[in-house]
């Protein structure tokens, strides 16, 4: 039984779910998003969390197999179908991943103060007393400039590139760390402040969009925007699964209900710096849904917005349409 509906700050939508299912839907403007997991997997927990607020559920394709994925969609479905509640599922798109390369042992410690080196072509990082390691991304090197930060491990550590260097055995780049702790192997690395020039949309996340459009998912999550073209890529893709002209879906003849509308995550300053570009609508369906604004970028948001009228660096900031909850 498939059902979908605006959020609760949509009148029509607001009375479609309450003539269904005969209860009142709160109308909050804040929505809690919780990230579906292991830990999330009995249906007694589920329900748990959508009695404390949570109204939408993420799948974060970074981690877990599309079977995983399938088990915990339905699962969700299902507990949204007993308990009468209408709840969006999202799936987050892992975008471009920039990861350390081998760490031995139990990895390295650094010491805030301290130096570390990134070089191309090592392939096991080397202990000493500046560390140097290897990394996923040729490019780093040359594309992180002095200041940027880099974040390693979810930001758990934390440095600032201090310059490009010519070391003996090439081409390397020196970070000072600012807030320590332990790297070990393939650990991730987050560039917030840095023009990467790594697509947006991987290999890996077009099979994730192929596999969210074909099961239905109520929104997708698009990983480091940085351009507004990224966003109509996606968008094309998306009208293209689900069996729409995307250039009648450009000319805004598409109806909205037929396409999985799209969350830009801001998590790049060339994010923020076009973020009128990339919520602009055009025409018709082409504006991201709703804009998420990460805990990277939200202080360069802050300032980006300082003596404008608009409201600064929200967690998720509506760009014309509203958000959509379904149960299927």
């Amino acid at each position: 039984m498939s059902t979908t509906a605006h959020a609760a700050t949509q009148p029509r939508e607001t009375t479609d779910l309450a003539e269904r299912y005969g209860t009142a839907v709160r109308r909050s403007m804040t929505k809690i998003l919780a990230t579906l997991g292991p830990s999330t997997d009995g249906r007694e927990t589920l329900q748990k969390l959508v009695d404390n607020g949570v109204s939408l559920f993420r799948l974060n394709f970074s981690h877990g197999s599309f079977k995983d994925h399938a088990q915990r969609l339905g699962t969700v479905r299902s507990v949204a179908e007993e308990m009468q509640r209408a709840i969006a599922v999202v799936g987050d798109l892992p975008g471009p991943k920039i990861r350390v390369t081998r760490v031995a042992g139990g990895g390295i410690e650094l010491t805030a103060g301290t130096d570390i080196i990134f070089r191309a072509g090592v392939d096991e990082a080397i202990p000493g007393e500046t560390p140097v390691f290897g990394c996923t991304y040729g490019k780093l090197i040359d594309e992180v400039k002095a200041g940027h930060r880099v974040l390693i491990n979810d930001g758990a550590i934390r440095a600032l590139a201090v310059e490009r260097e010519d070391g003996p055995d090439g081409p390397q780049l020196r970070c000072r760390v600012t807030t320590g702790g332990l790297i070990s192997s393939s650990k991730g690395v987050n560039l917030p402040d840095s023009d990467i020039s790594a697509p947006a949309i991987t290999e890996r996340d077009w099979e994730c969009v192929r596999w969210a459009v074909k099961h239905g998912l109520d929104y997708l999550a698009l990983s480091f925007v940085r351009r507004a073209d990224e966003v109509i890529t996606l968008k094309r893709k998306i009208a293209e699964l689900s069996g729409i002209d995307p250039d009648e879906a450009v000319q805004g003849e598409a109806l909205r209900s037929e396409m999985t509308p799209v969350i830009s995550k801001i998590e790049k300053p060339q994010a923020v710096e076009r973020i009128d570009r990339s919520s602009q609508r055009p025409t018709g369906s082409w504006s991201p849904a709703v804009i998420w604004v990460s805990r990277w970028s939200s202080r360069r948001s802050r300032s980006c917005r300082s003596g404008s009228s608009r409201r600064p660096g929200a967690t998720a900031r509506r760009a014309q349409s509203p958000p959509r909850c379904s149960s299927r």
